[in-house]
């Protein structure tokens, strides 16, 4: 276990923890910004970019907690994967911002900006396509529900999971 300070590298395998009042900015070499909520543990298990040899690939996992996701150059490559897995599903990521996690006692999943993620299990996959648009999860084994719509309430309260500035 290590405290991490402002510009400290983040090593693939180590899982990421924040307290009961902390957030974590992680930026990765493709630009790409994750800020993890409050009581979130995530792990960064497979990182490629650069060089030849390899796709473009970043895989994550999100072991509990919520985040949110700003596209780098991997989820922008036309051969790029970006990918966070969670408990009820995989999301991955193209040219977009998204944020994750439970909110009123649901797993859900907002496209905030660009163009495209995917949300796929076993029962069901869905694309959110359309800025402020939400898919929700019920748990493991249940499908994404059809993205709807997410009011400004909704918004703010996902947003404020993130927040550096909250109170």
């Amino acid at each position: 276990v290590r405290s991490l300070t402002p510009g400290a590298n983040v090593f693939l395998g180590e899982i990421l923890s924040t307290g009961s009042d902390a957030r974590l900015e992680i930026r990765l070499h493709d630009d790409a910004i994750f800020t993890l909520a409050a009581e979130t543990s995530f792990v960064i298990v497979t990182f490629t970019f650069g060089g030849t040899a390899n796709e473009p690939r970043a895989f994550m996992r999100l072991m509990e907690g919520a985040f949110l996701a700003v596209s780098g150059a991997i989820a922008l490559a036309e051969n790029g994967n970006m990918t966070v897995q969670t408990s009820v599903a995989s999301i991955r990521i193209r040219g977009a911002t998204i944020w994750s996690g439970p909110l009123d006692g649901f797993f859900r999943v907002v496209l905030l900006d660009g163009t495209l993620a995917t949300l796929a299990n076993a029962d069901g996959v869905v694309e959110l396509n359309q800025v402020n648009t939400g898919t929700i999860v019920t748990g493991p084994g249940a499908s994404p529900t059809t993205p709807n719509p997410w009011g400004r309430a909704l918004l703010a309260a996902a947003r404020a999971t993130v927040a550096f500035d909250t109170p």
